[in-house]
């Protein structure tokens, strides 16, 4: 087993790029720079990676912005790794070194969720429970196998879809009719519009946002009691009157992710 000996260790286990056409290739060989990007203010995860390219994939592959990247890697002795594909949705900075015969350049990718959402429009009014709202629209609209699988040469999707975790209770009655807006913009729009059902969270503070590990729909209380509970609060931060002597304060835990 492969151990962490220093900050910021990452073994890339799979990075593997497939074109539209069905032809694919390792980039560990050509990696310069990987970088993946989680933000609970973004729906999906984003990234891009910069590779050395001596034997013109590009022109090789045909990429052509339909293609996809499989990523799996992993921190040595955190657990479960980081495994997903994407799709490729542009290619940036492409320079020539100083022999002339190695082509370097930016690969930007984002999760096929987004891509989708781009796709299709909701055009359909709703009623009902909140939650049961964000399920539907999430699995009408967003659900996608979570791997694109080479197997024996051909390609396949993997079993198993991303999913959207709804861990906020929310028993708001609501009726909408979505002026062609996309599945993501819906789902943001019922999280700025509900509170929780839970009195002792007091905020309004829903968010729909996508990790490595699944998306998620609720509000920023529920998911840091959630850390507090499985013991992963790193801190806490008080906050009070300025300027007053042994003031009535508050505070407010800081979690993991």
């Amino acid at each position: 087993m492969a151990e962490l000996h220093e900050a910021g260790k990452v073994d890339i286990q799979e990075l593997t790029l497939i074109s539209g056409n069905g032809v694919f290739v390792s980039l560990v060989s050509f990696l310069i720079e990987l970088n993946l990007f989680e933000d609970i203010y973004a729906a999906g995860l984003y990234g891009n990676v910069v590779v050395s390219d001596s034997i013109g994939l590009i022109h090789k592959m045909s990429l052509i912005g339909e293609d996809y990247l499989t990523i799996k890697i992993d921190t040595p002795n955190f657990g479960q790794p980081i495994y997903k594909t994407f799709r490729c949705c542009g290619i940036e900075h492409r320079v020539f070194t100083r022999d002339t015969s190695t082509e370097a350049y930016t690969i930007h990718f984002v999760s096929p969720e987004v891509m989708l959402d781009h796709y299709f429009p909701v055009q359909r009014a709703f009623a009902g429970n909140v939650s049961d709202i964000v399920e539907k629209i999430f699995m009408d609209y967003l659900e996608h196998p979570r791997n694109l699988i080479v197997n024996e040469g051909q390609l396949q999707d993997s079993e198993d879809n991303t999913k959207c975790s709804i861990f906020t209770a929310c028993e708001t009655p609501i009726k909408f009719i979505s002026p062609s807006w996309s599945p993501m913009k819906c789902l943001s729009w019922l999280a700025s519009k509900v509170v929780s059902s839970d009195t002792s969270l007091t905020g309004a503070n829903f968010l729909f946002f996508e990790t490595n590990k699944m998306f998620y729909w609720g509000s920023l209380e529920d998911m840091i009691a959630t850390q507090r509970e499985a013991g992963n609060i790193i801190g806490v931060y008080t906050y009070a009157v300025a300027n007053v002597k042994e003031p009535k304060s508050n505070s407010i835990d800081v979690a993991l992710s």
